[in-house]
C-alpha cells in the first residue's frame, strides 16, 4: 500500500517561492536527501554509479516512499533535480541504462 501526502499551502507566497526554485526546497529536505544518499551509496560500483533499479528497490525497501509525491513523474527526473546527484543515460540497443552517483563537489562537503 502506497500513501500520497498532498498538502495545499495556505500561504501564496510560500507556493510561490517553492515552484521557483524546486531545486533548493529539495536539498532541504534531510529526510529526502539521506535516503536519496543512503540509497546511491548501498548500491554503487567501484566508480560510484549506482543504477537506479537497485536504488529505487533499496527506498522501496526502506518505507513507503513516492517520487510523486514530490512532483516528479520518474525516479530519474526526481535525482535529475537536485544537483547533488550526477545522472547518466546511457543507450545499449533498445534499453536505455540510466545510472546516479552523488556529485563529486556533494560528497567533497560531506568529507
Amino acid at each position: 500500500t502506497r500513501f500520497l501526502y498532498l498538502d495545499e499551502e495556505s500561504n501564496n507566497a510560500t507556493a510561490g517561492a517553492k515552484k521557483a526554485d524546486p531545486a533548493n526546497q529539495l536539498k532541504r529536505n534531510r529526510k529526502l536527501m539521506s535516503t536519496l544518499r543512503t540509497a546511491v551509496q548501498a548500491a554503487e560500483d567501484d566508480e560510484g554509479w549506482a543504477r537506479l533499479g537497485p536504488v529505487g528497490s533499496h527506498i522501496s525497501n526502506q518505507g513507503p516512499f513516492d517520487h510523486r509525491t514530490y512532483g516528479f513523474s520518474k525516479l530519474s527526473d526526481l535525482f535529475s533535480a537536485i544537483d547533488a546527484f550526477e545522472v547518466k543515460k546511457t543507450k545499449k540497443s533498445e534499453q536505455t541504462i540510466i545510472e546516479v552517483r552523488i556529485a563529486k563537489s556533494s560528497a567533497k562537503k560531506r568529507s
